[in-house]
């Protein structure tokens, strides 16, 4: 099941014309000095924001300057959209990543809580009753309380998303 986060990247990343709004949005942003190209600064700007949204370390101005070198195809020393758009992409990209793994970490989490349910959980699961998982639960509560931060975490990181995009 995608959540909506995720089922909005897959429609970006699907629909070049999607992407191409998506980054333009995002370029228009960024550029902060309406020249149509980024500077390394502005770029540096950028990336700032971007791992703050992504909650990683703040990159080093080594790291920006390689990504500048890596992004500016034309070597001018500025970006221009098309250059910006491979980086819009790979964000895209690794934030859908990060959606799927948090995915995999929720539900590997939870089969492991329900191996260690007790046998009268089991039979309420096998007669089709739901368990309902509340904060008195013992270790329930724990799964209940890391949902409810993963889920705060993923409205939060939609959002500013949306912003970025």
């Amino acid at each position: 099941m995608d959540t909506e986060s995720e089922k909005q990247i897959r429609e970006i990343l699907a629909d070049d014309a999607k992407l191409k709004e998506k980054t333009e949005e995002a370029f228009k942003e960024v550029d902060t000095d309406g020249s149509g190209f980024l500077s390394i600064e502005e770029l540096k700007g950028a990336l700032k924001n971007i791992a703050a949204t992504f909650g990683v370390s703040q990159p080093t101005d080594a790291a920006i300057r390689k990504a500048m070198g890596n992004l500016d195809k034309n070597s001018d020393g500025k970006l221009d959209p098309n250059e910006f758009s491979t980086l819009v992409k790979q964000l895209f990209q690794l934030k859908l990543k990060q959606i799927e793994k948090e995915k995999k970490d929720t539900n590997s989490t939870t089969k492991t809580e329900e191996s260690k349910s007790s046998p009268s959980t089991k039979t309420a699961t096998r007669n089709q009753e739901p368990h309902r998982v509340s904060e008195s639960d013992g270790s329930s509560s724990e799964v209940f309380q890391k949902l409810q931060q993963q889920n705060e975490r993923l409205r939060s990181e939609l959002q500013s998303l949306k912003e970025l995009a």
